[in-house]
C-alpha cells in the first residue's frame, strides 16, 4: 500500500465524523430526519438549530419537526412542502415558524432527499435559515410601494394587487364590490382656499372612508381627487352590497370638513362595479367603476338640464 492510499483509507475513514463536525459547526441550522419512519422524526440537529429555535437537541430528537409551526403559520406553505417530500423532490420555502418561547420567525427552509444504492429515500437533509429581518425589510418597501403618501392609504397598486389575489383564490361563490370616489370640483377648493386645504380635504375623505371600511376592505387613494373602497363578498350579494355601500360611502365622506372655522364642503360622485359581472381583471373593474361614474355624471348633467 503506499502512503497515497493509506492516506485515502484515513480519509475515507475519518470523513463521516468530519461531515458530522462540518454540519455541527454549520452557521445556519441543519437538521436530520429518518424517512423511513412515517412521521419523518428528527435523528440529529445542530447547535445553529437550538440556538435559533430555543430547543435543546433531547427536547426535539424523535419528533417531527411540525412543532415549529403555529396557528398563523400559512397552510399552503405546508402542503407544498409536505407534497414535495411524498414526490421525493428537494424543496425550497419560507415559511413562519415560532421559537420555543413563542417567538415568531421567518424559516427560510430548504430540504434534500438523501438515497440509498437502490435509490430509495433515507434521510432528509433540512437547512434552516431566519430570515426575518430580510422579509420584514421586503414588506417595509412593498408597504411604501402601496401606500399613499399623503393620506395613509393604499394606492392604485396596491387594490390592483389586492383584487388580483381575491380573483386567484376565488371560488365559483366569491365575488367583490368596488365603490369608486371622486371628489367634485376639488380644483375649484385648491383655488379657493390653498393646496393645504385642499391636502386636508384629501385626507379627510380616506378617514371617513377608512371608519366606514370593514376588516378586509381596502380603502385607496387612485390619483389627485379619486379614491376606491373594494370589498370582498358573496356573489350572490354583490348587487345589493353595491347599492348599499355607495349609499353609505356618499353619506359617510359628504360631511363638511371643519377647518379654522370654515366649512369645507366635500360634494363626491361616487360609483360602484362589481366581480366578475364588470370584469375579470382588477384593471378591468376599476375602469368598469370609472366608466360607470362618468355615466354618473352624465345622466346628472341631464337631468339639470
Amino acid at each position: 500500500m503506499t502512503s497515497v492510499d493509506h492516506a485515502v483509507n484515513i480519509a475515507t475513514e475519518e470523513l463521516p465524523r468530519v461531515l458530522l463536525r462540518a454540519i455541527g459547526a454549520a452557521q445556519h441550522g441543519s437538521t436530520i430526519a429518518d424517512a423511513a419512519q412515517p412521521d419523518l422524526p428528527l435523528v440529529y440537529v445542530n447547535q445553529s438549530f437550538t440556538d435559533m429555535t430555543g430547543y435543546e437537541a433531547d427536547e426535539v430528537l424523535g419528533r417531527n419537526c411540525r412543532f415549529l409551526q403555529g396557528p398563523d403559520t400559512d397552510p399552503a406553505v405546508v402542503r407544498s412542502i409536505r407534497a414535495a417530500i411524498q414526490e421525493g423532490r428537494d424543496s425550497r420555502t419560507v415559511l413562519l415558524n415560532h421559537r420555543k418561547d413563542g417567538t415568531p420567525f421567518h424559516n427560510e427552509l430548504t430540504i434534500s432527499t438523501v438515497r440509498d444504492d437502490a435509490g430509495q429515500i433515507t434521510h432528509l437533509i433540512g437547512v434552516q435559515i431566519d430570515v426575518t429581518d430580510q422579509v420584514e425589510l421586503q414588506r417595509e418597501l412593498t408597504e411604501q410601494a402601496t401606500t399613499d403618501s399623503l393620506t395613509g392609504l393604499g394606492n392604485r397598486k396596491r387594490v390592483t394587487d389586492t383584487l388580483q389575489s381575491w380573483q386567484s383564490a376565488a371560488t365559483d361563490a366569491d365575488g367583490a364590490v368596488v365603490v369608486y370616489l371622486d371628489i367634485e370640483n376639488f380644483q375649484r377648493v385648491n383655488e379657493a382656499y390653498d393646496y393645504e386645504v385642499g391636502n386636508r380635504l384629501l385626507i379627510h375623505v380616506g378617514r371617513r372612508l377608512s371608519e366606514l371600511a370593514a376588516p378586509g376592505d381596502v380603502v385607496a387613494r387612485l390619483d389627485a381627487d379619486t379614491f376606491v373602497l373594494a370589498r370582498r363578498v358573496p356573489r350572490a350579494d354583490t348587487a345589493a352590497v353595491a347599492g348599499d355601500l355607495i349609499e353609505q360611502v356618499t353619506e359617510a365622506v359628504s360631511e363638511p370638513l371643519r377647518l379654522f372655522g370654515r366649512r369645507i364642503p366635500a360634494a363626491v360622485t361616487c360609483s360602484t362595479a362589481t366581480w366578475p359581472t364588470d370584469g375579470d381583471p382588477a384593471a378591468a373593474i376599476l375602469e368598469a367603476a370609472h366608466h360607470n361614474l362618468r355615466t354618473t355624471r352624465v345622466a346628472a348633467r341631464s337631468a339639470v338640464r
